[in-house]
């Protein structure tokens, strides 16, 4: 019995960090979409057209690297040993991110040919760009909360996506009624930049040293590739699907799609 409740404090322990990473990282978005809904319909409306291709883009570039702690764990008793590893998840994580951003700066393309209504898509402003800096900043850290789970580093995670939610939220309330969208994408950027800083500097803590430049290992990061990238497509399929349905709704009318 004893041996047991140590067994689920543990897990406990684990998973806590885990959660509490991922509600703080949706409270940001909640408080975003709060904001808009109180300064204009519109602004809502666009917002929601510019998430549904921003979720599935940022699923895919979270996704592209679900596979990628069994190639860690074996480095926990030598963290330094992992770093060319570490590198080699950061360029498959550019690479899918440099596509995200792409995806993210045709939104506003992509909205006159299914039909949103005009003054949705002049709403975008700014936003698209951007979001799609956002992702290359987030892609830049390479997977820093899976390598540090699979280091045993499951606290380290929660502080990034914190910064994260923290940040976000604060500017948001900020900015947005004076710059609209505009004012969200500033906050989405400066938020990422910071988390982007606080995971760098645990993940180089968890590892001991620098992690450095160097050339593309080509085979390796294919290896990767090809643990990590099936594992991400029931996740991307989800938020592609909810995608489309925003989409689709967003040729009603601006009122649907912020419903």
């Amino acid at each position: 019995m004893i041996s047991s409740r140590g067994d689920v404090i543990v897990l406990l322990r684990a998973a806590a960090p885990l959660f509490l990473a991922m509600v703080t990282g949706m409270i940001g978005s909640l408080v975003v979409t709060s904001v808009l809904g109180n300064h204009e319909t519109v602004a809502l409306a666009a917002f929601a057209v510019m998430t549904a291709v921003l979720s599935p883009a940022s699923a895919a570039v979270q996704g592209a690297l679900r596979g990628l702690g069994p190639f860690v764990a074996p480095y926990r008793d030598d963290p330094g040993a992992a770093v060319p590893v570490v590198r080699d998840a950061r360029w498959l994580s550019l690479a899918t991110g440099t596509v995200g951003a792409l995806a993210v700066l045709c939104v506003p393309m992509l909205a006159r040919a299914t039909g949103v209504p005009g003054e949705v898509v002049r709403e975008l402003g700014l936003l698209p760009w951007c979001l799609a800096v956002y992702l290359l900043i987030f892609a830049s850290t390479g997977g820093a909360s899976t390598i540090l789970v699979a280091l045993g580093r499951n606290r380290d995670v929660l502080w990034p996506s914190l910064t994260f939610g923290v940040l976000l939220s604060v500017l948001a309330a900020a900015l947005v009624p004076r710059f609209g969208l505009d004012g969200v994408g500033v906050a989405w950027v400066v938020a990422g930049a910071a988390a982007a800083f606080v995971a760098s500097r645990k993940l180089r803590r968890a590892l001991g040293r620098p992690i450095g430049q160097a050339r593309p290992r080509i085979g390796e990061i294919v290896r990767l590739a090809r643990v990590s990238v099936p594992l991400a497509a029931t996740v991307l399929i989800k938020f592609g699907v909810l995608g489309v349905v925003t989409f689709a709704a967003s040729t009603t009318g601006a009122r649907d799609v912020a419903a």
